[in-house]
């Protein structure tokens, strides 16, 4: 049950105090402080193996290109289906 009752009608909505409101906004600096440098971090610890590693580099293009020609032919795999059952459909009902 609910601590305190609410009269009907009058809904009451919770005030934020300015101290929480500056708690809040400290937080979020706080976040994006943190979060920035490690993300740049990881960017350029993941990007600066693979360009300095010729090894690494090869295998990770070859990668990104499989997996390029995958979505292809997923996608005119997927646009053949629709074709068929379309035209099935328009046969159907002549």
């Amino acid at each position: 049950p609910l601590p305190k009752k609410c009269r009907p009608g009058k809904p009451t909505v919770p005030t934020i105090t300015e101290e929480e409101d500056e708690g809040k906004e400290r937080e979020k600096v706080g976040f994006d402080a943190v979060l920035v440098p490690g993300f740049i971090t990881g960017i350029w610890g993941v990007l600066g193996a693979i360009f300095s590693k010729r090894s690494w580099r090869h295998s990770y293009f070859r990668l990104v290109e499989e997996f390029a020609d995958w979505i292809f032919v997923a996608i005119i795999v997927r646009m053949a289906r629709l074709k068929k059952k379309r035209v099935m459909e328009e046969t159907s009902n002549k």
